[in-house]
């Protein structure tokens, strides 16, 4: 008997445009949008081409911003693919495919080269239009520089360069908040180019941000342009306005996560607004123990409902310290201060969201975790019980060469049949993947475990913290990275995992990005 093979791909299309055109007239606060739009992106089939279709017939700004948040969360090569034929359809209007091109660049593509008349009916009108619609959402609303700065961060530095100028042309006293936070970009060049555009706009607004621009900046050659814009300023009459500062009430939630497998953690604030009827401001920061402050987003009206249920999912996922302001700005102050000795700017937005902590000013400095006494003997029972705890579940390394290993690892359990040898042979993989992983950056491993061993501490973990302490100090004292337990129980429970990865199609060396 033949079995019939019923594609229901129409139907998937049928119910994702029926759902985003629902979506995109709805009043549905912008985290709950967000998570209607996963649970949209979970369901199977190539719903980026269903999802397009919706641009041929439907001009609304609303709808193709709905359909491109949808694309942002699906596959990077479906969705590349099937956007191609839609930038050169003439039934999509100007404005769909500027937002078609926002998923490109968010999926890794450099956008210029598609600015061309091939594509667009209008590029110059498309780039006054946008322009204008920004600022517009800007003067109406000021939060919204937070997303204006999280999308200019994801932009190049020669693209990040040409907005500057082109808003420097303008001559409109809009874009002084966006200069204002660019000023502080650690890319030199556009910190210039934004102080030069303040100093271009003689009004009150551009005097005032320059004047607080002055108090913060420590570079010698921006501190002598900023004050050069300044006088020209004040030399053609502009008297300086200051602006109301956000009235920010109480802490509503402070909450900080413990270092994960990649040396990162979670700074969570949330702050009522006076005013507001119970409304908060809420920001996350990542910060990195290497890196220092790597990304944040927030928003300005989240609703305490919202709130717990971010709170919530955090906690399922996380172990967290709750309610410690001052342990949180220490951690941000510390961030801070490694991104100045580090290779990683600062996000853009940082300089929106910090406002979540006025009127308090961080300054970067070190974090120096608290001291921990060593536990004198650790039992490998001890040792196996931290290897479990909830705080360090995720410390495996997602690197190729635990993939090579594990590989290796089948072959030596096909090649010896008896154990001595096989164990041997384990022994030995085993010491050189340590070696590998290891070693090059032992100064970082201690420091995490110095940071994990604090965090434990002030979880009430003293055994645990103090278990820390004694592997920090072996290692502290010349102990060789293989021959540290600890260690090599990390290496082993990334290779479980790596195993069951491969199991399960999933090959870090073949598609690096599966774990984004």
């Amino acid at each position: 008997m033949v079995r019939s093979i019923v594609d229901y791909s129409l139907l998937v299309h049928h119910t994702v445009r029926k759902r985003l055109l629902e979506l995109a007239h709805s009043d549905l606060s912008p985290l709950m949008l967000d998570g209607e739009l996963d649970k949209l992106g979970s369901l199977e089939g190539n719903l980026a081409a269903g999802a397009l279709t919706l641009l041929e017939s439907n001009p609304d700004e609303k709808v193709s911003h709905v359909v491109c948040g949808l694309l942002m969360k699906l596959d990077s090569t479906d969705v590349v693919d099937a956007i191609m034929p839609f930038l050169y359809n003439q039934k999509v209007s100007d404005t769909s495919k500027a937002d078609l091109l926002r998923v490109l660049s968010f999926h890794g593509w450099e956008v210029q080269d598609f600015l061309t008349p091939s594509i667009f009916q209008d590029v110059q009108k498309l780039a006054i239009d946008s322009m204008e619609e920004l600022l517009c959402d800007l003067s109406r609303d000021p939060d919204v520089l937070g997303n204006i700065l999280e999308e200019f961060a994801e932009f190049s530095s020669e693209m990040q360069l040409a907005y500057i100028q082109d808003w420097a042309l303008l001559k409109d006293p809009r874009v002084v908040p966006i200069f204002s936070a660019l000023v502080h970009s650690d890319d030199e060049v556009i910190a210039a180019e934004a102080i030069r555009g303040l100093g271009g706009l003689p009004t009150a607004q551009s005097l005032a941000a320059l004047i607080d621009i002055l108090v913060s900046l420590d570079q010698t050659f921006l501190r002598d342009l900023a004050l050069r814009e300044e006088r020209r300023l004040r030399f053609k009459g502009i008297v300086p306005e200051d602006p109301e500062p956000r009235a920010l009430g109480d802490f509503f939630s402070v909450m900080v996560t413990g270092l994960d497998g990649n040396g990162c953690r979670i700074v969570w604030l949330a702050r009522f607004l006076e005013g507001s009827q119970g409304s908060l401001m809420a920001a996350s920061f990542l910060v990195s123990a290497e890196d220092g402050l790597k990304d944040c987003y927030g928003s300005t009206r989240l609703s305490q409902e919202d709130a717990e249920s971010l709170l919530e999912t955090l906690r399922s996922r996380y172990s967290v310290i709750d309610d410690d302001i001052s342990y949180a700005t220490a951690i941000l102050e510390d961030g801070l201060f490694t991104n100045k000795g580090s290779i990683s700017p600062l996000p853009p937005q940082w300089y929106f969201w910090q406002q979540i902590l006025h009127p308090v000013r961080l300054v970067p400095r070190p974090f120096t975790p608290a001291a921990v006494g060593p536990d004198p003997d650790l039992s490998p029972t001890a040792l196996a019980e931290l290897l479990q705890t909830k705080e360090l579940s995720d410390w495996y390394e997602e690197d190729p060469v635990v993939y090579d290993a594990a590989e290796e690892l089948t072959r030596i359990r096909k090649r010896y049949k008896t154990a001595w040898p096989r164990s041997r042979a384990t022994e030995d993989l085993l010491t050189r993947l340590v070696t590998h992983l290891y070693q090059p950056r032992l100064d970082q491993v201690i420091r995490r475990l110095d940071l994990t061993a604090d965090f434990l501490a002030r979880r009430g973990k003293p055994t645990c913290a103090s278990a820390l302490g004694h592997i920090t100090g072996r290692l502290r004292h010349g102990e060789p990275p293989a021959h540290n337990a600890f260690l090599r129980g990390l290496a082993s429970m990334s290779l479980r995992v790596a195993e069951h990865n491969l199991r399960s199609g999933y090959d870090v060396r073949k598609d690096p990005d599966f774990l984004e």
